[in-house]
């Protein structure tokens, strides 16, 4: 959150609700109504404590969705769990987020194919060679409705409150860790592509 200037936002939950991305489909909020939403979120209103183990909110209605960084978690835990049954050579995947350890059988590193940004079919844009590492992509192509001509993504922007709207495809970050990499792929697509590369290029 505090790296990415707030575009990573674990709180975010009733602002994408409110835009009918949660587990209710509604209608576009009304200013009011977006108004409303935002006034809930903030990680900034969350007081972490380590030592303790406490997580305080600051706000009554303020709630924590971690499905942004599960994916890269989950494959994290698989990876672990994997590596100390003994093995070290492997790639594990869960919808899109990859983890991959040693090499493939061919002796070299895992190649890994990051999808074409597209709606209408399914194609590989670019490969990527994974040994230690892990990548997870970020983008707006397929999670999107139609709302008076207009199309309104699920990657909502914790800063305005709006969906992302610049028009980037999407975003692949790669890194040791999957849910720091899952993290960052969404915080960089919410930046675009000038504020995201400055906010990678600096990190």
């Amino acid at each position: 959150y505090q790296l990415s200037g707030g575009a990573f936002d674990v709180t975010v939950g009733p602002v994408v609700n409110a835009w009918g991305f949660g587990p209710e489909v509604v209608e576009p909020p009304s200013h009011d109504a977006l108004k409303g939403a935002r006034a809930k979120i903030g990680s900034d209103k969350l007081t972490l404590s380590p030592a303790s183990g406490e997580v305080i909110k600051q706000h009554a209605d303020l709630y924590i969705d971690l499905s942004a960084i599960a994916k890269g978690y989950a494959v994290d835990l698989l990876a672990a769990a994997i590596v100390q049954s003994g093995h070290h050579r492997f790639i594990v995947e869960i919808g899109g987020e990859v983890s991959a350890r040693g090499l493939n059988a061919k002796g070299a590193p895992w190649s890994v194919g990051i999808e074409a940004p597209k709606d209408t079919s399914r194609g590989v844009a670019e490969r990527i060679a994974l040994k230690e590492q892990s990548a997870a992509t970020s983008g707006n192509y397929r999670n999107y409705k139609m709302v008076d001509g207009e199309v309104v993504t699920h990657i909502i922007d914790p800063r305005t409150g709006e969906p992302v709207s610049h028009g980037l495809g999407s975003v692949t970050v790669v890194h040791r860790d999957c849910m720091t990499a899952d993290a960052w792929a969404t915080a960089l697509y919410v930046l675009g592509e000038v504020e995201g590369l400055q906010v990678a290029n600096k990190h």
